[in-house]
């Protein structure tokens, strides 16, 4: 008999315990062993895939170390870690481009930027030819739809390509001069992306959602600030994982997720200070190229609670799809599938990869950056290459191509065979021009983009970004105070720039936007000619230069910079500025093309519309200048020179109080726009009410002390108080401020015609002449200088030409028939008055009454005799008409054709007293004559 103790006893329950708790565990080992194989078999087959919707999931500016599923402790992402506890992580995932366009353009097509030719924001748009992950989804029946966060990956760029729905029309809140202008919170991008889901999700849908919040400038919302105060980067993180979890939660809801494939990744990562670079996109180190990547995906499908270390790429989630989904795949793509490396294999699917900064070339002139990365090296191309070994040097402190040369040629031949074996037969080295609206380019202006043509390449290298990375904090510091007009502030930035990097082309022509908002236009001509002497091809200095001399009065050489910059592209701001100048000399259908194309570009550009009306007004078409200013209302309600241009036409039909509510309301929107309050008393010169007009003007001055506009209005001011003196200095002070101010000679010589100083007159619209020789109303005025100069048959020909230039221009016809009935030559000068009085509302009569009234006025009773019987042919029915001639007759002693004239003005209105008068003195006489035997 066996005897088993007490102690034995208990040794064999625990024994069988553990017996029973191994089997469970091997079960459960066997059960997830088989899942596993099933996906395995699944992802062999690659057809799994199709029956599961897309949700792509990219978080811009992400560094992979600051997740807690990456080992990070001071945050807290328990959605992001949750996504990887049930998925795949890649630890080791790199993109091509620390540059949120470039790096997107990427992640959509699998290629590197050398190959899909974005190479930078703003100034770069992906080809219609390159095939996109939404084309390909789209193309196998599904759905397609994005909602981005921030403005740079607006449709205009590229990526909406194959999308039925991209949302990106994003508010324009903040100040300008912040990124978050330019951004949508992450709350309302996990809004945008459950509404569309609620009415599409019922399908095969892709769907990408873009968050930017943890992109420069951090600032969390509740309670994510006061949670990470030191690190409000991280504080933007753990925002973007809440509302992360809250699309997670929401798709749960409507039963999604078991059938969504989620990945997550970024664009680029944040330097935060290291290597001296605050933000992103000028160094390639690691804080800025490695990305989470993780692929979550139902769990017949792929394996879940995987880490891959493998180096791998955010351009390899394209041919992962494919893969996954079965679709064909694509060859030369830069990026590999990821299933095998999810299968087991521990082969890495690449030996090296390429990265890339072109943003140090293309926006201050300094060297770009290239380099070559391994899972164990990385090669940096530069002025001073870079290698690091990342197996002992993860931080990159330890620079070893310094101390091998040899080594560093060999990673730079590395470097070299890697582009040119991915560079295609034609590589897109150059932007493709876009024509860009107003509104978009204002916004990237705001950002700090500088419109530079992007070149193939440089004869000379730039300097190192290394060297010159501490200038950016100046450069962004610079920006936001031009932008919040602290002008001397950001002058001093762009300076101590320019001091130590003389070759940089963006703080010449940021320095130069600052003199031309202090109207300092010998500087600002100065720094944009030395950006262009830098860059011959930058957009934005032909742009602005072409401004300074517009403001300067040197149109046609502003015309040739506009023409420059339209060389390079179509954009509608720099269309509306050569608008401005064409206006300016006179080429007024040149004029109104450039608007119309600057309109058809950009329907909603509130300053195009604005000049269009300008143009108009100019042409007398009221009511199309009036639909143009409302329409620039309408999109801009704030649009100041859209209420003052108002005012003028309200002024000009007649409508006083309406113009002056106008005005003011102006100049209750800008009390500090010296423009508004001129026209202002623009308004007041018209309706005669001079000292009204003088007080505004005054505070338009005030304002701007050289605004010569201003100081014209002004000397008419004093023109209309008959205060020549005054008139004259105001005249000439607009005329040495600017020895092109044609408006300035021509308002001097119309003083000096009034003050009967002809020689004068004649001298300013001479030199008005010499500046436009086709300038209509200069000839004008100078026939009638040369009239008072008993110059007729000059002011005959000086009118004529006039006319030739204007045919409608009403006062030159009348002068020039009453020159021609000077010399007798009565058909030409009743042809010529016809044409003046037609549609005036004034009878030639009426003309001809006045004509003789002036020559009678003079002594000349022969020709007022003259024109009144030329009227009475005209109008024999006119009792003032027979009046004059009787009266003049009178004068000469015609007593008997005195008289005649006399009956017939009293027979059609008797009640005429100064006829009957006459007529009864000329009795008198008759009798007198009579009785003193005088026949």
């Amino acid at each position: 008999m066996v005897r088993i103790s007490r102690r034995g006893s208990k040794s064999y329950f625990l024994v069988s315990i553990a017996i029973l708790l191994c089997a469970a565990f091997f079960l459960s080992q066997a059960s997830q062993l088989n899942a596993q194989l099933n996906a395995m078999k699944t992802m062999k087959t690659g057809s799994g895939g199709g029956n599961y919707n897309l949700l792509l999931i990219t978080i811009d500016t992400l560094r992979a170390d600051h997740l807690g599923c990456y080992g990070y402790q001071q945050i807290k992402t328990p959605t992001i870690d949750n996504l990887a506890a049930q998925g795949i992580m890649f630890t080791q995932a790199i993109t091509p481009a620390p540059i949120t366009l470039p790096a997107h353009a990427s992640i959509m097509t699998g290629l590197y930027p050398i190959q899909h030719g974005v190479r930078n924001n703003g100034n770069f748009i992906l080809g219609q030819e390159v095939r996109t992950l939404a084309e390909i989804m789209k193309e196998h029946g599904f759905q397609t739809a994005a909602c981005v966060g921030a403005f740079v990956l607006d449709s205009i760029f590229g990526l909406d390509q194959g999308f039925d729905f991209y949302e990106d029309r994003l508010p324009a809140r903040g100040k300008p001069t912040e990124i978050l202008y330019n951004e949508r919170k992450a709350e309302e991008i996990t809004h945008l992306g459950l509404t569309w889901l609620r009415e599409h999700g019922g399908g095969k849908f892709f769907l990408w959602l873009h968050y930017f919040d943890p992109h420069a400038i951090y600032s969390p919302p509740a309670p994510f600030a006061q949670a990470y105060p030191k690190c409000p980067y991280d504080g933007e993180i753990a925002y973007t994982d809440k509302c992360l979890g809250d699309l997670i939660s929401g798709m749960e809801k409507m039963g999604l997720s078991e059938r969504t494939i989620i990945i997550l990744t970024a664009d680029h990562g944040e330097s935060l200070g290291e290597h001296g670079e605050a933000t992103h996109a000028i160094f390639i180190y690691e804080p800025t190229i490695r990305v989470p990547l993780i692929i979550k995906a139902p769990a017949d499908l792929l394996p879940r609670g995987k880490s891959c270390g493998a180096m791998v790429s955010n351009m390899d989630i394209l041919p992962t799809v494919l893969d996954l989904y079965g679709f064909s795949p694509i060859p030369g793509l830069a990026g590999q599938s990821l299933l095998p490396l999810i299968r087991g294999q521990t082969k890495e699917i690449h030996q090296q990869l390429l990265c890339e900064s072109l943003s140090p070339e293309l926006n201050f002139g300094w060297s770009r950056l290239e380099g070559i990365r391994t899972p164990a090296w990385k090669y940096i191309q530069a002025p001073r290459p870079e290698l690091y070994h990342l197996s002992e040097d993860s931080r990159e402190m330890k620079n070893l191509a310094a101390q091998d040369a040899k080594l560093s040629a060999h990673w730079k031949r590395n470097l070299e065979r890697l582009k040119k074996s991915s560079s295609p037969a034609a590589a897109p080295e150059t932007a493709r021009q876009v024509e860009m609206s107003a509104e978009i380019r204002a916004r990237l202006k705001s950002l700090g983009y500088v419109w530079t043509r992007p070149v193939a390449g440089r004869k000379t290298q730039g300097q190192d970004p290394k060297d010159m990375i501490y200038l950016i904090d100046y450069l962004d510091q610079g920006i936001s105070y031009l932008y919040a007009h602290l002008y001397d502030q950001a002058m001093l930035c762009f300076q101590k720039i320019i001091q130590a990097n003389p070759e940089n082309t963006a703080a010449h022509v940021n320095l130069g936007r600052v003199y031309q908002e202090k109207r300092l236009f010998d500087q600002a001509e100065a720094s944009f000619k030395t950006a262009l002497s830098l860059n011959p091809d930058d957009i934005d200095a032909h742009n602005q230069l072409g401004l300074i001399y517009y403001h300067k009065g040197n149109f046609e050489l502003a015309l040739d910079e506009f023409k420059r910059a339209l060389a390079w592209a179509q954009y509608p701001e720099i269309y509306h500025n050569l608008s401005l100048a064409c206006d300016k000399l006179g080429r007024s259908n040149e004029a109104m093309a450039a608007i119309e194309k600057a309109l058809q570009i950009d329907p909603n550009y509130a300053q195009a519309h604005n000049q269009a009306g300008n143009l108009f007004f100019s042409q007398a078409n009221l009511d199309k200048a009036a639909s143009h200013f409302e329409t620039a209302l309408k999109i801009d309600p704030q649009n100041v020179s859209a209420y003052h241009n108002l005012g003028l036409i309200y002024g000009q039909q007649g409508k006083p109080e309406l113009a002056i509510q106008y005005c003011q309301r102006a100049i209750s929107l800008d009390p500090n726009s010296p423009e508004a309050h001129n026209n202002l008393g623009s308004i007041y010169l018209s309706q005669g009410r001079f000292s009204e007009a003088l007080a505004e003007l005054g505070k338009a001055l005030s304002l701007r002390p050289n605004y010569q506009k201003a100081i014209l209005n002004l000397g008419m001011a004093y023109f209309g108080l008959k205060d020549y003196t005054l008139a004259e200095r105001e005249y000439r002070r607009a005329i040495d401020l600017n020895q092109n101010c044609t408006e300035g000679y021509h308002q001097l010589g119309l003083l000096y015609l009034e003050k009967g100083e002809f020689s004068l007159a004649l001298s300013s619209f001479q030199e008005v002449l010499s500046r436009h020789p086709d300038d209509p109303l200069a000839y004008y005025s100078l026939g009638k200088a040369q009239q008072g100069l008993g110059q007729t048959d000059q002011a005959i020909r000086s009118w004529e030409k006039a006319l030739s230039l204007k045919p409608d221009l009403a006062g030159a016809h009348l002068n020039l028939g009453n020159a021609y009935f000077e010399k007798n030559l009565i058909d030409k000068a009743l042809a010529e008055w016809k044409i003046a009085l037609q549609g005036k509302g004034i009878d030639l009569s009426v003309h001809l009454i006045n004509v003789g009234l002036t020559f009678s006025q003079a002594g000349d009773d022969n020709k007022a005799i003259f024109a009144w019987q030329q009227a009475k042919e005209i109008d024999p029915q006119n009792p003032l008409l027979h009046y004059y001639l009787g009266a003049a007759y009178f004068r000469q002693g015609k007593y008997q054709a005195a008289y005649v004239e006399l009956q017939e003005s009293l027979r059609l209105q008797p009640d005429n007293q100064q006829a009957r008068s006459l007529q009864e003195k000329i009795e008198l006489i008759e009798e007198q004559h009579e009785a003193a035997g005088v026949k």
